[in-house]
């Protein structure tokens, strides 16, 4: 009604996308959209209320919370355009790859020494030899992450030994994979990744 009652021709990009095929209903194409609108609203608040009971009372914690949001959204946006920008352009092109490859570790290797390998050892524990459920977590962790430190020593882009960071891996291992266990692949994922990142941009 506000943008019907002030006459304005002003539209923004989304409104040109969706009323666009709209008029080939006519010269009350907008009107028309607007209405059902209108009645799809009007629809989904009366099942709402029907199911569920509507709760008034919801609408002022949305408010306060949208409001936060739309308190922060400028002043971080402003933070990423003149902090965050210019020290990732200032990366220089094995500094991406390093990047790339710290996404990559912390996606693959949890997939394959926690989702898989952390998996199987526990499945074998506790459903073939009958261990009790967090016996069979603690040694399944244990050995998971021995493997899990031992194995960035295999290979022709391996790491010289050293018992400082095999612990290192291996307290990282036991980390990871009890963050995984307690709260799920996820959040282990972007743990390891993020971490990494940090890693490098420090």
């Amino acid at each position: 009604m506000g943008i019907y009652l002030s006459g304005s021709d002003v539209k923004n990009a989304a409104d040109v996308i969706v009323k666009t095929p709209l008029t080939l209903l006519g010269r009350n194409a907008a009107l028309i959209f607007n209405f059902g609108v209108g009645l799809f609203f009007v629809v989904a608040l009366l099942c709402a209320g029907t199911e569920e009971g509507l709760n008034i009372g919801i609408f002022l914690p949305m408010f306060l919370e949208s409001l936060l949001y739309a308190l922060l959204m400028g002043p971080l946006i402003d933070f990423i355009q003149s902090e965050v920008v210019p020290v990732a352009l200032a990366i220089n092109g094995g500094r991406v790859i390093d990047l790339i490859l710290a996404i990559g570790a912390g996606l693959y290797e949890e997939i394959v020494y926690r989702l898989i390998l952390l998996s199987v050892i526990y499945a074998i524990f506790h459903r073939v030899l009958k261990f009790k459920q967090w016996f069979a977590a603690t040694l399944s962790i244990v050995l998971a992450s021995l493997v899990f430190a031992a194995l960035h020593y295999i290979g022709s882009l391996s790491d010289t030994f050293s018992g400082e960071t095999f612990l290192f891996r291996f307290l990282a291992g036991i980390f990871l994979s009890s963050i995984f266990i307690l709260r799920g692949l996820g959040i282990a994922v972007y743990t390891h990744a993020l971490y990494d990142i940090l890693l490098v941009i420090a």
